[in-house]
Order: C-alpha cells, then structure tokens, then sequence
C-alpha cells in the first residue's frame, strides 16, 4: 500500500511551509490529506520531530481536549479548510505513527504554562 503524502497547507503554517517542508526534500503534487494541488509534499511521519515537540507540551487527562484540538486552538495548526477534527486526527496518528494518542484527551502540562494558571478541572 502507498504511503499517504502531506502538504503545508494541511496545517496553514508558515514555518512549516517556509523552513520546514523545503529541508525535507519534497516531492509535488496533490496532497492527500487536504487534496491542495501542486504543493510540495512528504510522508507525514518525516514531521515526527517537529510535532513530538508540540506533544510533550501536554499530559494526558480525562477532562481535557484532543490533541488536534490543542493544536487547532494553541498552536493555529490544521486550519485548512478541509481539516476537521477528524482529518486532522488522521494526519497527526500517521505523523505520530501511533493512532492511540490522537485519541486521548490532554491538558496543557502546568510547566509550559507562563505566568499562567495550570489547568484545573471542574
């Protein structure tokens, strides 16, 4: 089976598309996540290091969010168009290589939290 390709447009960034996806060798075409046409592409776990990086951000937690959710809402990523939730979950396991995590709920962890209060659940 042939591997699923990525595009920065699937996440609307502009690190990703400017520093990140050029160093990475991409091929172009039609990306099969967002269907963006003409856009340079990789296989998504090739973003593994950036993303873990976001991941340990968060610790799981009964009450919290999806992690696509965090990173919708923190982070402005997966804002394309056509990524929801759940396109965006699917992307994300195949960038984690793990479906599992994309499934749990996470809060944000109170040491990445600023001058900020940590999270309490009601």
């Amino acid at each position: 089976m042939e591997k699923k390709l990525c595009c920065p447009e699937c996440f609307d960034d502009r690190g990703l598309r400017d520093d990140i996806f050029p160093t990475l060798n991409p091929s172009k075409g039609k990306c099969d996540f967002c269907e963006a046409n003409d856009v340079p592409l990789v296989e998504p776990g090739r973003l593994a290091p950036w993303f873990e990086l976001l991941v340990n951000v968060y610790e799981a937690h009964k009450d919290g969010k999806l992690l696509v959710e965090w990173m919708k809402d923190d982070w402005a990523l997966f804002t394309h168009q056509t990524m929801d939730v759940a396109h965006a979950k699917e992307l994300l396991g195949e960038i984690l290589d793990n479906g599992e995590v994309v499934r749990q709920r996470f809060i944000p962890s109170p040491s990445y939290i600023p001058q900020a209060k940590a999270y309490e659940p009601s």
